[in-house]
């Protein structure tokens, strides 16, 4: 376990931990206090609480310890490298991950490795797949953003939402068209390639003044280098939802 230790803040003051040794509970709390705090700010339209919140947010230690986590532990695109080809094993390469993390020099951004997927029917997807760095730096964002967008969605919007599946939209519209209202239709809509021609000031204008709109943006405007998959399986094992 040598250099495999990484800094954590206690109640008094900072020490040094092995990475075995971290109570994930107690950084899991932690992170989650505060995407409250940023939820209940913003449901309130507290815009400099909210700032101050997400700030505090993408310095945490905790939210970066439980990033890393999440990104070479536990999420299942974990052995999939990005253009790099790096993946992090280690707790010696998870601490080094933490050093990296605290350098914000937008540079470190790299291009995204596009993969194709063969789909039943013939067809491919797209995947993309970020560095690892890139996708713990995502995760760190995205603890600070998800709970600020949260506050502000439609209680009817359940496309792409933590907690919420196609099973709860169906539910939610047989309670609203069930027989005895007054509404009586339903309208299905397909947007041909939605996500190839996402308008990128759209999205940066509704985060506004996100203390990480830099990083957003330049992932954004990230190149993309492609690459095929060559598989008898619709799904190849371990490229799955990366975040």
């Amino acid at each position: 376990m040598l250099n495999a230790n990484v800094t954590i803040e206690t109640k008094d003051n900072f020490k040094k931990i092995y990475w075995y040794s971290i109570d994930w509970k107690e950084i899991i709390q932690k992170v989650n206090n505060l995407r409250r705090r940023i939820y209940r700010a913003a449901a309130n339209g507290n815009t400099k609480l909210v700032g101050n919140l997400q700030r505090l947010m993408l310095r945490s230690r905790a939210n970066r310890l439980l990033a890393i986590r999440r990104v070479t532990q536990i999420n299942k695109g974990r052995k999939s490298p990005g253009v790099d080809k790096i993946v992090v094993n280690t707790d010696k390469e998870r601490s080094l991950l933490m050093e990296k993390l605290a350098d914000n020099n937008l540079s470190s951004v790299k291009p995204i490795k596009c993969v194709y997927i063969p789909k039943s029917n013939g067809k491919s997807r797209p995947l993309g797949l970020p560095t690892i760095l890139d996708r713990c730096r995502q995760a760190v964002v995205k603890s600070a953003l998800e709970p600020y967008l949260k506050a502000k969605f439609e209680g009817c919007s359940y496309g792409f939402r933590p907690g919420r599946s196609a099973h709860d939209a169906i539910q939610r519209i047989s309670s609203i068209v069930r027989p005895g209202t007054t509404r009586n239709w339903i309208l299905d809509a397909d947007i041909k390639g939605a996500f190839d021609n996402i308008d990128h000031n759209f999205l940066l204008k509704i985060i506004g003044n996100f203390p990480a709109r830099n990083w957003i943006q330049a992932w954004l405007q990230s190149h993309v280098i492609h690459q095929i998959i060559k598989t008898t399986t619709a799904t190849p094992q371990g490229i799955l939802i990366l975040l």
